[in-house]
């Protein structure tokens, strides 16, 4: 005789982990933003997309 497996304790627990990696995510973002370290992550990102926006590739000895 096959039982039928009751997947609703599966799918409730699976629900709880992702609502607790979201609320984890949020309350580190505020976190950062209210303690100044919003203004030094958003300075070093510019610094970074600067960098990559103006680099150039170095396709010597590629075969191009």
């Amino acid at each position: 005789m096959l039982m039928k497996l009751n997947k609703r304790g599966i799918e409730l627990s699976l629900n709880m982990v992702v609502i607790i990696a979201i609320v984890l995510v949020v309350l580190i973002v505020a976190i950062i933003i209210f303690s100044g370290g919003a203004q030094q992550f958003v300075e070093k990102l510019k610094e970074i997309t600067a960098q990559i926006w103006t680099a150039k590739p170095d396709l010597a000895g590629k075969g191009v």
